[in-house]
């Protein structure tokens, strides 16, 4: 069908859950099935990455976790290895979300090495042909129920001063 419609580029998806069920244990199977079935059939491929901190607004349960994101469940399940946002519910109480802190360092660096991973494999597989030619990070952080994180890091972070080239960037015209 896409054949027929003359579109030469489509997208695919690739989420932290399937490239690294396990930590430290890649598994690309999928994704190699899309990058060779387009290159089978002459089409550019751009993948959209959906990291930790996508869709962090949707609630998914899986038994009694309430969770979010396309991060591995060895992420979801670990709570205190990968903290949550803290938000502030309706009666003025300070409580953990079900969403991963944009402010965790260890959050940031295993969303950073599954990258990392995925893009050496491409490299790899790809670059002799070139059929993937792009890849989206498809990172959108979103919280339900308060306007921001309000963790330790995050407070201090919202007391810091803009940094001089930022300010910079917003007065030159």
């Amino acid at each position: 069908m896409v054949e027929d419609l003359k579109i030469n580029t489509v997208l695919g998806n690739v989420t932290r859950e399937i490239v690294e069920p396990v930590e430290g244990q890649s598994n690309f199977k999928e994704l190699d099935a899309a990058v060779y079935a387009a290159r089978e059939h002459d089409l550019k491929l751009v993948i959209l990455l959906f990291g930790a901190f996508k869709n962090g607004n949707t609630t998914l349960t899986i038994g009694a976790l309430g969770m979010s994101s396309y991060a591995p469940l060895w992420v979801k399940t670990n709570n205190k290895r990968f903290p949550r946002a803290k938000i502030r519910n309706t009666k003025g109480i300070l409580k953990s979300s079900n969403v991963l802190s944009l402010f965790d360092d260890a959050t940031r660096e295993a969303d950073a090495r599954t990258y990392v991973a995925m893009m050496s494999h491409l490299k790899e597989i790809d670059e002799d042909h070139s059929t993937v030619i792009m890849v989206q990070v498809e990172n959108e952080p979103g919280l339900l129920g308060d306007s921001r994180d309000r963790c330790h890091a995050a407070g201090k972070a919202c007391e810091e001063d803009m940094p001089d080239e930022v300010v910079s960037f917003f007065r030159d015209d």
